[in-house]
């Protein structure tokens, strides 16, 4: 993955981004460059992130409070004589409630999980609009810019962007509905096909190339930060927030085991309950059941294993598009791909749609 990924630079959002790609492909830019569909896709971005960051604090704070409250109580029959520890039971019983309320308030509701996904879904068919159409109207696109002519093509762009608004905008969330229920009313192509046919020329060669940058290899570049193995705190990807909660929840069952060990030595040497071992082993108990909540709620192993497959076919349809030699040939690999990137979608919703932070 190169260094200094940055998301959505395939939609071209930014000032910079535009200059760079028009320098390079200065005859495109007027099918590239789609600021109607940019107006569209910036302001769900913006919700999708604010309701995605509002439900995972909800439910990492539930577990939190939940687990530290188990914790504290765990020493209850060790220190119950403190005085300092009836303040700290007392804080404990306070954490533990509220734990229950947020985590239940966010079971029964789930409005800021159904907001994130009905928000993220629409971004995904905005990106998805844009590339279909690149792919789809390749024949109409190529021979605009050799004509230097483009009028015909922003008229008809125009019309599929007020279709796409009345098709899938204004009722997402009744699209998002039928998805996830797998009456799956919303067809993977969002714009017919174009039936000229392509040249193999230098023109046509040019236009794939760009494709291949803002749509293909950015897939690729995504996937490849989605798989980051390196550990890193925070994490930063799925798997390595997969490593991180693994490796926590191996390292406390490993200890639980040589507690329960040592516990077991020192209860048969003295002819009494080890209280403190056995307090400390009540809490990696906890804190091993937090650790698999977490990995639930988050859906790390299942985003892990479908953004492995989805890695190994975009690596398949990136070998066949660079040994494609006409023109037709790399359309249609490029159509495939939009049908591959439909199907991340769809299992990206329904898995986290089904995900529940319960402990």
């Amino acid at each position: 993955m190169p260094a200094g990924f940055k998301h959505n630079t395939d939609l071209l959002l930014d000032a910079a981004d535009r200059e760079a790609f028009g320098a390079r492909f200065p005859q495109f830019m007027f099918a590239f460059d789609d600021a109607g569909l940019r107006a569209l896709f910036e302001p769900a971005d913006a919700q999708a992130a604010k309701a995605k960051r509002r439900s995972r604090r909800a439910g990492v704070l539930a577990v939190a409070l939940v687990t530290v409250s188990l914790m504290v109580g765990a020493f209850s029959a060790f220190f119950a004589g403190e005085s300092w520890f009836r303040v700290a039971i007392v804080v404990a019983a306070v954490g533990a409630v509220a734990g229950l309320l947020i985590g239940w308030a966010g079971v029964l509701s789930a409005g800021a999980r159904d907001e994130w996904l009905r928000q993220r879904y629409l971004c995904e068919r905005i990106r998805q609009l844009h590339f279909q159409t690149l792919v789809r109207w390749a024949p109409m696109i190529v021979d605009a810019a050799r004509r230097n002519d483009a009028a015909g093509f922003l008229a008809a762009r125009l019309q599929r962007t007020e279709r796409f608004r009345n098709r899938i905008v204004n009722p997402s969330a009744v699209k998002l509905t039928h998805l996830l229920s797998e009456r799956d009313e919303d067809d993977v192509w969002l714009v017919d096909a174009e039936g000229a046919t392509l040249a193999d020329d230098e023109l046509s060669r040019k236009y794939f190339e760009a494709l291949e940058e803002l749509r293909l290899r950015h897939q690729v570049n995504f996937t490849s930060l989605q798989l980051l193995s390196f550990l890193a705190f925070p994490p930063r990807s799925p798997l390595q927030m997969a490593k991180l909660l693994t490796g926590i929840g191996a390292f406390s069952a490993l200890l639980l085991i040589a507690l329960g060990i040592v516990g077991l030595v020192l209860d048969a040497a003295t002819g009494r309950v080890a209280s403190l071992t056995h307090a400390a082993m009540v809490c990696l108990a906890v804190l091993i059941l937090a650790v698999r909540t977490l990995e639930e709620g988050l859906q790390v192993h299942s985003d892990v294993s479908r953004y492995r497959i989805y890695d190994a076919s975009l690596r398949r349809l990136a070998d066949g598009f660079r040994g494609a030699e006409t023109s037709s040939a790399r359309q249609a690999i490029l159509i495939e791909l939009e049908e591959t990137c439909y199907d991340e979608m769809v299992g990206f919703l329904r898995s986290h749609h089904e995900a529940r932070i319960l402990m």
